[in-house]
């Protein structure tokens, strides 16, 4: 019995672990800008300083969400419950209904919104997923930081230029990469 129960442990460790590793390779995978993987990465690791974050670490505020005031900001309700962020996944061009339930714990909705991406149509969706949330970010550090209210509109629309501009850039330099490709090889073939 205890030779079963020491298995079971590992097994469920070592689950653990591959889990773990899947999502980060994941991450530090996705085709978007490097400051925005290092922000996914903080979200996961519950160490963005939300006001929960800072109340739990230094004492300091009362961790309620400095948008709304209707619940603790947690990363969890700043990117998905907060008023702010329901009007901004209401104009969102992208959807991840069958996700609703995970939303309560970052980690797990991220875990179910990359294994439910097919390589066909599912990175775009990652990778604008990951721009609105730092638009949702960026807006919530001017209401708390500048008292400047964004309008929803506005961050789905700077997520969007962002995502697409960066995308641009990517096919560009896959272009000129390949153009490179041609050339040098033709200049071989001249030489040879």
């Amino acid at each position: 019995e205890n030779q079963i129960s020491k298995n079971q442990t590992y097994n469920a460790e070592s689950s653990w672990e591959v889990r773990k590793r899947t999502v980060w390779k994941n991450l530090w995978h996705q085709k978007v800008k490097a400051k925005l993987k290092h922000f996914m990465w903080k979200c996961l690791q519950t160490c963005l300083p939300t006001n929960e974050v800072i109340f739990k670490r230094i004492g300091r505020g009362e961790g309620r969400c400095s948008c709304c005031g209707e619940g603790m900001e947690t990363i969890e309700h700043l990117l998905f419950f907060c008023v702010n962020a329901k009007d901004v996944w209401k104009l969102a061009p992208v959807r991840w209904d069958g996700l609703v339930d995970k939303q309560h714990n970052l980690w797990l909705w991220w875990e179910e919104a990359i294994q439910s991406t097919s390589k066909d149509c599912g990175p775009e969706r990652v990778s604008l997923t990951i721009n609105l949330f730092w638009q949702i970010w960026k807006a919530r550090n001017r209401r708390v930081f500048d008292n400047e209210f964004q309008n929803p509109l506005n961050i789905v629309s700077k997520a969007q230029v962002e995502w697409l501009e960066y995308e641009q850039a990517r096919v560009e330099e896959i272009e000129q990469s390949a153009t490179d490709n041609i050339r040098e090889h033709q200049t071989r073939r001249q030489t040879a």
